[in-house]
């Protein structure tokens, strides 16, 4: 038979505190080189191609991210943006700043059997959605992103009505957060580092 698919999300060491008080435009087009550089545009966050002059920009860039990513996990590896980018002849960042998501593939009939948008359930489509907030003052937390993810995911593994379950095979493993301040506990930072070598 088929493989079981296990998938977890985890931070390899590498993720920082991102809270960035810009002050010029300057600091702006400073830190959009840095993430044109550094972020993968399909996953990138509005705020991150066309920063502000003046104002904050927080982890929920990540949260942007990881609703690009559960969206993509959703619909069979497609990117949330890049359908309306093409359909529209412009580009990933207009697409992404628009908020404009596609769940469905453009001239796809509607009883298609890869129609991956019909499969989902409404609680994780609409937390989705909500991660994919183009305001990001309007984005949940992480924290808040990741129990409500944890909640839906438990609600169809019990097979609650309201919820389909995952599909077979599949696990999903959300490790346990903690504040972004928190330093790893020494023993996990060995861990860590051993693993790098």
């Amino acid at each position: 038979g088929a493989r079981p698919v296990r998938v977890a999300l985890m931070d390899f060491g590498s993720a920082r505190e991102c809270e960035l008080e810009l002050t010029s435009r300057k600091a702006a087009l400073e830190l959009s080189e840095f993430a044109e550089a550094n972020v993968t545009a399909s996953y990138r966050a509005p705020e991150l191609f066309d920063p502000p002059s003046r104002g904050r920009v927080d982890a929920r860039v990540d949260v942007w991210s990881l609703g690009c990513l559960l969206f993509s996990v959703m619909n069979g590896g497609r990117s949330p943006f890049e359908d309306e980018a093409g359909a529209t002849g412009g580009s990933l960042a207009l697409a992404a700043m628009s908020g404009k998501v596609r769940w469905k593939v453009p001239d796809e009939p509607a009883d298609a059997p890869n129609d991956w948008s019909a499969q989902q359930p409404p609680a994780l489509k609409a937390l989705c959605e909500e991660l994919l907030t183009v305001d990001a003052a309007a984005r949940p937390t992480m924290s808040v992103a990741t129990d409500r993810l944890r909640a839906i995911l438990a609600a169809a593994e019990a097979g609650e009505p309201h919820v389909a379950a995952a599909p077979a095979g599949v696990h999903v493993e959300l490790p346990a957060m903690r504040p972004p301040a928190q330093e790893a506990p020494p023993d996990e930072e060995a861990e860590i580092l051993a693993n790098r070598e």
